[in-house]
């Protein structure tokens, strides 16, 4: 609770679509549980179109630059 999410934008390239997001911390001046909660975001790229997410992380109350995204690699499992 408290982490926000939304996307900015998508761009097509030659071989992937990219989709650019924006990561909010929790603001501070809230309390937040401890609980684990599930969040989805929706897009309009096509299922079999390979997608490259670019990421940045902003504060809670930063106004957004419109730069400093860097590339998220995903991941199958958090298990070494």
């Amino acid at each position: 609770p408290g982490w926000s999410f939304s996307i900015d934008r998508t761009s097509r390239g030659p071989e992937t679509e990219r989709v650019y997001l924006t990561i909010r911390k929790p603001d501070p001046a809230y309390m937040n549980p401890q609980v684990i909660v599930e969040k989805q975001l929706l897009t309009d790229v096509r299922e079999e179109t390979p997608v490259t997410v670019m990421a940045r992380l902003l504060e809670a109350n930063e106004k957004a630059p419109s730069n400093g995204y860097v590339r998220l690699d995903m991941v199958e499992t958090f298990e070494e």
